[in-house]
């Protein structure tokens, strides 16, 4: 199994989905994207680790590629319905863009997107929100497309500053 650390630390190779076993909390939400995980046991084994772990247990499945704003909202009012201490995401990048998204929302539950004709989840409160959070700077030029997009933009300039 590898360990990357970059600013967050990220396990992968083999049996690196175990790793959930170590952490510390009570209630945890796993997201997921289509049915692969499900069909292949991942999701299984890592709710299992989890409960295992003595985590009560939510999933959020389905999320599509390039994440909407609506699937966003909804998997952040499920999360701010059960109250996880984590969020774990699984299957590719759009779950664990998705993912963050709904992280963003569940924090920081004031931080809105404008609902009529977005385009870009650059509004200036999402914006403000990951500065002040992130300690950084989002060139007011940047026009992110997707969730995946704008996520990938804010990941990068955390590396950068570390």
């Amino acid at each position: 199994m590898g360990r990357f650390t970059n600013p967050r630390d990220l396990y992968f190779g083999e049996g690196a989905r175990h790793e959930v076993k170590n952490l510390k909390g009570s209630r945890a939400v796993i997201v997921s994207g289509g049915s692969s995980m499900r069909r292949g046991g991942f999701l299984q084994e890592i709710q299992a680790d989890l409960e295992s772990a003595g985590f009560e247990v939510r999933l959020f499945e389905g999320v599509e590629s390039d994440p909407s704003v609506e699937t966003v909202m909804r998997g952040a009012a499920f999360m701010a319905e059960f109250g996880p201490d984590w969020i774990v995401a699984i299957g590719g990048g759009s779950p664990i863009d998705a993912a963050k998204a709904m992280w963003i929302k569940y924090e920081y539950p004031e931080t809105t997107f404008e609902e009529a004709g977005i385009d870009s989840l650059a509004t200036v409160e999402v914006v403000m929100a990951c500065e002040e959070e992130f300690d950084i700077e989002i060139d007011a030029e940047a026009n992110p497309k997707t969730i995946g997009e704008f996520v990938d933009m804010v990941d990068k300039l955390i590396a950068e500053k570390a």
